[in-house]
């Protein structure tokens, strides 16, 4: 094998290290979101108990998802 393949071998590998290595970030922060989601979940209901905060003033996109959420748990919770 040639200087000029081991070369270039060695720049397919380290590229492919690197899209595994990309690929297991994405992974983790993927799964990270789950529960990210959930802390803010906790943090608006929090904010909202304080009444810091009022879940009318969240966009109705935030609150429509809020509250399929909180129906989702509840149906989940009476199986």
């Amino acid at each position: 094998m040639s200087q000029a393949e081991i070369d270039q071998r060695n720049a397919e590998t380290a590229a492919l290290s690197l899209i595994e290595a990309r690929q297991e970030i994405d992974h983790q922060l993927a799964a990270s979101d789950a529960g990210m989601a959930r802390v803010l979940e906790d943090l608006i209901a929090t904010l909202a108990a304080k009444g810091v905060i009022s879940e009318a003033d969240l966009p109705a996109a935030a609150q429509s998802k809020l509250q399929a959420r909180r129906d989702l748990r509840k149906q989940r919770a009476s199986l």
